[in-house]
């Protein structure tokens, strides 16, 4: 299957891109999204792999940068609300703090990150149509 993702992230320079993803089904009620694409405004082009598990009380998030084999785990995210999911704590890179919430409707699916640390406070909205 594949689908389109737009992606936003706000920062001083306002970035703004988009990747086509291939979504591919994995053991253990997992799917791997394969993204690749582009930040229009800097003409960067990115590829990621991530990993959603369904577990019976969370979703996790895993991205596999060094491989299946070595996920790096990103966030466990909850149900708080219809329609909705939360990182139960955040994911922690350096200094940094990851949190992220995870919501659908009609549109889509839409993950969005809050990154705080000494340096960063930055936001990424990311859109899965």
């Amino acid at each position: 299957m594949v689908q389109a993702v737009d992606l936003r992230c706000t920062k001083e320079n306002d970035w703004h891109g988009f990747a086509k993803v291939v979504i591919t089904p994995e053991q253990n009620e997992a799917l791997l999204f394969h993204e690749k694409g582009e930040w229009k405004n800097t003409n960067l082009s990115f590829t990621n792999t991530l990993r959603w598990t369904l577990h019976l009380d969370r979703i996790s998030l895993e991205h596999l940068r060094f491989g299946s084999h070595l996920p790096v785990r990103l966030v466990d995210l909850t149900p708080t609300a219809e329609n909705c999911l939360n990182s139960i704590s955040p994911h922690l890179c350096g200094q940094d703090k990851y949190s992220a919430q995870i919501f659908w409707d009609q549109e889509g699916i839409h993950l969005h990150w809050d990154i705080l640390g000494p340096l960063k406070n930055e936001k990424i909205y990311s859109h899965y149509r």
